[in-house]
């Protein structure tokens, strides 16, 4: 995807002067793989919350509640040891921060709460889960990468390019970003490589031009392909590299579906690609959102179909239901608490959850785990 336009698509989503940041509904595994982390709604106070969800017990708890006078939407997810869910929310009741806390997950330790200034720049690093290595956290703002500790709050800025991104990848930390064109070419071009974690330096690995709408990476768990979702002609593909070499280029989707893609995951043998999709239904009243297999090293792709929303989603896109990959491969997490708010489109109350999808099953069972409905909606939520 453009990654302009992915900027401009935040800003108009979330559609508040006040608070532009886009938080955006991730599940995210724990790294045992026992636990799931997701916004939902705390049912005692309709507050916004974090949640839990715990696999073996079948049961959720929440952990964070939070009222939606002065901010909007909230995204969780682990550290990497497990022992902390971190949860990330705009707040412009303070100066328009940033903020991070931790919240300790069954350690007796205290909450740690954080802020990182200047937020809305912040907006388009939040289309990804929070990028933790060791105690950093990284986030980009429009053209900087920014380090955050979690430990003490320091902060280290660095400017690398227009429209940055950054993936951690088995403690190695990677980039995307735009460059102007190099002397006697006309073209900018959008580059791939790995960031430094202490000098926050960047070391090339592969480009392609900027022409081609590249944006969105995905790296695989050894660090031996990236993915990088682009649209050329009106329509949208993957590109997959190994090292500096392109490997494969995989059509999203046949051309007459229409598929608008969302966030990408790895198997953990780098062989298939696993993607949220939104496809316009024949009546044009309706989309149905799902996730796309895409086998790398070629094969048809294939449909996981998960709910159906009511009206126009052109506005929504499908980054509004994001999925994560437990580290066993065998299961896909995504949750459509935010897709229910959506202005333009109606989503049923009884797809409204958590769903997991089981991917050692040829039939792909799909398990829904619902989400409590607000009685009504929230400032900051209506529903038109």
């Amino acid at each position: 995807m453009n990654p302009h336009r992915t900027r401009d698509l935040i800003l108009t989503v979330v559609g508040c002067a006040a608070v532009l940041i886009y938080i955006l509904a991730c599940a995210s595994f724990s790294p045992d793989d026992s636990k799931i982390v997701f916004p939902s709604w705390d049912p005692g106070t309709w507050s916004q919350s974090v949640a839990v969800y715990d696999r073996n017990a079948r049961t959720t708890e929440h952990l964070l509640a939070l009222p939606l006078d002065d901010l909007l939407w909230v995204r969780p997810g682990w550290t990497p040891d497990g022992r902390r869910v971190i949860a990330l929310w705009g707040d412009n009741s303070v100066n328009d921060r940033l903020q991070v806390a931790l919240l300790p997950f069954r350690f007796k330790e205290p909450t740690r709460v954080l802020s990182v200034a200047e937020y809305d720049e912040i907006a388009a690093s939040m289309m990804v889960p929070p990028q933790i290595l060791g105690s950093y956290m990284f986030l980009t703002a429009k053209s900087s990468v920014l380090r955050l500790d979690l430990e003490n709050g320091a902060i280290k800025k660095q400017e690398i390019g227009d429209e940055a991104q950054v993936v951690v990848q088995q403690g190695s930390v990677y980039y995307g970003r735009t460059l102007p064109a190099a002397e006697g070419s006309k073209e900018d071009y959008w580059q791939v490589g790995r960031l430094d974690a202490n000098t926050l330096e960047c070391t090339p690995i592969f480009q392609v031009p900027d022409t081609e709408d590249h944006g969105m990476l995905a790296v695989s768990r050894d660090g031996s392909r990236i993915a990088v979702m682009g649209k050329k002609d009106e329509l949208f593909h993957v590109l997959v590299f190994g090292g500096k070499d392109l490997v494969a280029t995989i059509p999203f989707g046949a051309p007459a579906e229409k598929l608008e893609p969302g966030n990408l995951q790895w198997s953990p043998d780098a062989s298939t690609l696993y993607a949220v999709y939104v496809k316009p239904m024949a009546d044009g009243a309706r989309n149905q959102f799902g996730v796309l297999e895409l086998p790398v090293n070629g094969g048809p792709s294939r449909q996981i179909p998960l709910f159906v929303v009511e009206g126009d989603t052109e506005d929504i896109t499908a980054f509004v239901f994001q999925i994560d990959l437990s580290h066993d491969g065998q299961t896909l997490a995504g949750a459509s608490t935010y897709v229910w708010l959506g202005e333009e489109s109606e989503l049923k109350a009884e797809d409204l959850a958590l769903y997991l999808i089981d991917l050692t099953r040829p039939d792909r069972r799909v398990t829904k785990i619902p989400i409590p409905v607000p009685p009504k909606p929230k400032a900051g939520m209506e529903k038109k």
